[in-house]
């Protein structure tokens, strides 16, 4: 999620409610609010993190939905930034998290979601000293950036375990690295590291052109005693060029590039996006880019610190495939980047990865049981388009294949592993688990064993529930009446994945479809006949060769069908509104002029663009705009003005039934 959902995130965290009337005395009314439930999550998860002391105890960042923590028992994700108000939305944004190893009841989020000027509001840290229930915020001087290119490295945010007053956090912007001796309280900028991290996605663009920054720091907890600093510090930066790892022998006093690193290749220079220490090594998958979305070549190096020596394991060139045995394949044969990583705890020869951003067919997850010398993946062609699969997936929320098996690729298996896998993390006190983020959800599995044997297959879950990331941008309930799609007792149009028609409030239910939307801005019904409905929105260009932006339905919204009227494809988004009977749509796109009629026979208005729109909810003939103080009533053949220098310019309208 990025611009089009800068200006409506906020309400994410109140998400789509319903109410409940109770009795009460005389005229008052109790109402009773509850989630409704979309699961699954709906949003991109940057990271899962483990408290490395504590069994069970797991907390998940999203990058604008805030910060969540699974309960060991039930295994529901509790939000704990449920309390922001909406004026102060750039806290929901996780730009870093960190659990103390010291005592896990100590946690802090770096709350902050963009660094350019779609906000004017700094980063705060925030720290809670009972698992995230309660919190205090300390103010920084810079932003933070949540929602930002590069949000999937990381983590930014790392606890000295030896000494846990010290903190380390590296910042975005051209910041630097930071430093905190008091449990992040007061911070202070570590002048002695020589670089800030000047790699941006493009510079040309307001969302991208911000420098990514120092992206991850570790610690070396044997290289001190407990009570003392560690003395063996790992820093990750986003460089354009050059040395991109640095380390400190001296607890931070002083900092230099790490001999020998791997750069990559003159046409791919390479940033390390974690760096994963365990029994003296040190391990870095990199990618060319920062992504999430963005990366086409990547490697995979570890580093004894105290042999001195680095070593290439990058999966795709030390594959043993069961196909065809034993595959070597060039680094330049693989079209993607790596970035989900972990090593397990209790036996660091067992490895596992993901590419960053293998779009097609899936993504791919990697094991290694020997420390890297050699990897097998998650799948493998046997046929093309035939593939065999080591593990299966079961997920309770059916929008999650997208409602396809999809025609257009028939390679392409749904649901998907996933895209974007930026975090994987492997249980330190059970190597059978493991859950990793993707675009839309929390993948997990508790028998990661089974990977390895021919007779059984690692069952994968979305593991996702309690997380609720969608952006509410458009609610509609119809009345209730008898007849065709009367069950549907909530229209919702969200972010990213489109929208609902719900019929149970508390059961997760398929997609909007045919057309798919990525975001779905605006949805009505008629009045008089509920089960017509219209919404209008952006098609998901992956689901479909020719985008269709505009769909109706005739049962309520359990299905739809495309409406191709005599309008191209720049036709998008923006507000829609339908008659009392259904018989004709006045639709307001983005940036354009409104049209107005029947489905297959929309005329342009005389209206201006970018106009909010509503209609009546009696007379079939009649709608209504509102724009720059001047309200507008009308049919499909001319709109006049019936008030104008109205206090406000521009709102939301909708007439009383």
């Amino acid at each position: 999620m990025i611009q089009s959902l800068v200006k409506t995130v906020f309400f994410l965290k109140f998400v789509l409610f319903y109410v409940m009337v109770t009795g009460g005395e005389g005229n008052a009314e109790t109402f009773t609010w509850k989630n409704v439930k979309i699961g699954g999550g709906g949003g991109f998860i940057p990271n899962v993190i483990y408290n490395t002391t504590q069994p069970g105890l797991v907390y998940a960042r999203t990058d604008m939905g805030g910060l969540y923590r699974r309960d060991s028992i039930s295994g529901k994700w509790l939000p704990l930034t449920d309390w922001v108000a909406p004026e102060d939305w750039n806290l929901l944004g996780g730009e870093a998290f960190a659990t103390d190893p010291v005592d896990p009841k100590i946690c802090y989020f770096a709350a902050g979601t963009y660094t350019n000027d779609w906000t004017d509001m700094n980063g705060k840290m925030l720290r809670s000293k009972d698992y995230g229930d309660t919190w205090e915020a300390f103010d920084m001087t810079f932003k933070f950036g949540g929602n930002m290119p590069g949000r999937g490295m990381g983590e930014r945010l790392a606890i000295d375990p030896n000494s846990h007053n010290i903190l380390y956090f590296g910042a975005r912007s051209g910041n630097g690295l930071w430093k905190s001796d008091n449990f992040g309280e007061t911070w202070a900028k570590v002048s002695s590291f020589p670089v800030t991290g000047d790699y941006v996605q493009d510079p040309l663009l307001p969302y991208t052109a911000d420098p990514i920054g120092v992206v991850w720091i570790s610690f070396d907890k044997s290289s001190s005693e407990s009570g003392k600093a560690t003395s063996r510090i790992f820093v990750g930066v986003a460089q354009k060029s050059g040395p991109t790892v640095y380390q400190s022998n001296d607890a931070g006093a002083t900092w230099s590039a790490i001999e020998g690193q791997p750069l990559g290749p003159d046409t791919a220079h390479i940033m390390p996006h974690h760096g994963v220490i365990r029994d003296s090594v040190l391990y870095i998958p990199y990618c060319n880019k920062g992504g999430p979305y963005d990366g086409n070549y990547g490697e995979i190096w570890k580093y004894n610190f105290y042999t001195k020596t680095w070593t290439d394991i990058t999966p795709h060139s030390h594959l043993i495939d069961e196909a065809w045995g034993t595959e070597t394949l060039q680094k330049d044969d693989a079209y993607y980047g790596y970035g989900g990583f972990d090593v397990d705890y209790q036996n660091p020869n067992i490895i596992i990865a993901a590419t960053l951003n293998s779009w097609w067919p899936d993504a791919v997850l990697f094991k290694s049981v020997d420390g890297g010398a050699t990897w097998t993946k998650s799948f493998y062609w046997t046929s093309y388009p035939s593939a065999k699969f080591k593990y299966e997936i079961e997920t309770t929320y059916p929008w999650l294949n997208w409602g396809t098996t999809s025609t257009r690729w028939p390679d392409v298996v749904q649901p998907k592993l996933g895209w974007m896998i930026s975090g994987i993390a492997l249980n330190p006190f059970n190597s059978n688990e493991f859950m990793y983020g993707t675009g839309a959800t929390i993948y997990g599995t508790k028998n990661f064993g089974d990977w390895g044997d021919p007779d059984k297959k690692v069952l994968i879950k979305s593991v996702a529930d309690g997380i609720e990331e969608c952006a509410v941008l458009s609610l509609a309930v119809p009345p209730i009446t008898s007849g065709v799609g009367t069950n549907v007792k909530l229209l919702s149009g969200v972010g990213d994945i489109g929208g609902f028609a719900h019929t149970d409030l508390q059961t997760p239910t398929q997609m909007f479809l045919t057309p798919a939307f990525g975001n779905t801005h605006s949805i009505d019904y008629a009045e008089l006949d509920p089960k017509q409905v219209v919404r209008v929105g952006v098609a998901a260009p992956v689901q479909y060769e020719t985008p269709c932006n505009i769909a109706n339905s005739t049962d309520g919204g359990l299905s739809w069908n495309k409406v191709y009227a005599s309008l191209d494809t720049t036709y998008k988004s923006g507000t829609v509104a339908m008659s009392a009977k259904g018989s004709s749509i006045l639709w307001a796109a983005e940036g354009k002029v409104p049209y107005c009629g029947s489905f297959y026979g929309l005329k342009i208005t005389n209206l201006p663009a970018d106009v909010w729109v509503a209609s009546d909810r009696v007379d079939d003939s009649v709608f209504y705009a509102f724009k720059d103080s001047i309200f507008y009533k009308g049919n499909e053949s001319v709109f006049t003005k019936t008030s104008t220098g109205l206090p406000f310019s521009s709102s939301k309208i909708k007439a009383v039934p």
